[in-house]
């Protein structure tokens, strides 16, 4: 995801104190409850439903760079109102 990585290399050099993304869409992270988002493995972030939805990928990317930002990183995102 090459829009997020320029986002971190920009806060980077900026020497920003966090980074922020926003996202709308219930994306889950674990196992816990299956009413709010899509339960996923919490090692992998795959869908245990056996039916991606797409936000895999970005997951991943967002989780791997959270590791090595060596910065605060907010998650922010809407839930799905029905």
């Amino acid at each position: 995801m090459a829009w997020m990585q320029a986002t971190f290399q920009v806060a980077q050099t900026r020497r920003s104190a966090a980074v922020m993304f926003i996202a709308q869409g219930n994306l889950g992270w674990d196992l816990t409850d299956g009413t709010r988002a899509p339960l996923r493995d919490p090692k992998t972030l795959v869908e245990t439903d056996g039916q991606p939805d797409g936000y895999h990928e970005f997951l991943s990317a967002l989780r791997d760079r959270e590791l090595h930002a060596r910065r605060n990183v907010r998650r922010q995102r809407s839930e799905r109102h029905q």
